[in-house]
């Protein structure tokens, strides 16, 4: 049995513009609506960049310390045996969304793996930085980053290829998440990602490009190639329960006729 204790910090620096479709925007359009309303004309305020980043903060950076254990079973088998995990976000000076953003961190701390044994705390930090909030991904990313950085860790201390380990242990059928959601049609839906893994690299040809890369790798000093399969499973809607909502605007005629305008709340993802 492998035992790790460890630690990982999780920062990103790529910024983009789905924090102004949740609560960033409050503070800049109070202050053009009061002028508005005080010169009773339209007020333009548009924010240097600069500005910009340093009063509206960015995607949540995380702390995580953890403890991981594996069995290793002959044959070049390893399962999971138990994770417990403390996650650390920084939330800024006020709350924003860093507690819904902790919520979505945890909930995808499994990622696509079955741990038999599974514990995680998570605890919003209060800093003296502007607020930080929503990114694309809303704390999903951090979570399974911090998930692939365990799986990581274990292989190396198992003398095992990272891929061979998530194969291993990949969720299947009936299996239950740590947060009671069962894999399966009757409640989850279709769970392809066993499927999808096996496919991919039997078309990929992975361990064929595996033994390329080795050898490569062996004959070349300065330039080194790499390669990695990662499954990621992502949940929809939010903890923050005001966000998962939906409206439609009815407009009935004299005519007896009628439209109807739907309305829902959008999350945008961007294509591979």
């Amino acid at each position: 049995m492998i035992i790790i204790l460890c630690l990982v910090i999780i920062k990103s620096i790529v910024l983009d513009d789905f924090k102004y479709l949740e609560t960033r925007t409050v503070p800049i359009t109070c202050a053009a609506a009061v002028a508005a309303k005080r010169s009773n004309r339209p007020v333009k305020l548009t924010l240097s960049r600069e500005v910009d980043m340093t009063i509206t903060g960015g995607r949540h950076a995380f702390l995580a310390k953890y403890d991981a254990s594996a069995i290793v079973k002959q044959g070049s088998i390893v399962k999971l045996c138990s994770v417990d995990v403390k996650l650390y976000n920084n939330g800024g000076s006020a709350a924003d969304l860093s507690g819904p953003v902790m919520d979505r961190a945890l909930l995808h701390l499994d990622n696509c793996y079955f741990w038999p044994k599974f514990q995680a705390v998570g605890m919003p930090c209060k800093t003296a930085q502007a607020p930080h909030t929503a990114f694309r991904g809303f704390g999903g990313p951090q979570g399974l980053a911090t998930c692939e950085h365990i799986i990581e860790h274990l292989a190396i201390e198992c003398n095992m290829y990272p891929e061979d380990i998530r194969q291993q242990n990949l969720y299947q059928e009936h299996d239950a998440t740590p947060f009671g959601m069962i894999m399966d049609e009757g409640n989850a839906g279709h769970w392809n990602v066993p499927k999808m893994w096996d496919k991919i690299c039997s078309e990929l040809q992975v361990s064929t490009k595996r033994k390329e890369i080795i050898e490569f790798n062996s004959k070349n000093k300065l330039i080194k190639r790499g390669m990695t399969v990662i499954p990621t499973k992502f949940g929809i809607a939010f903890t923050a329960k005001f966000m998962n909502q939906g409206g439609a605007l009815v407009h009935l005629y004299t005519d007896g006729t009628g439209n109807v305008y739907k309305m829902k709340y959008l999350m945008k993802f961007n294509p591979l």
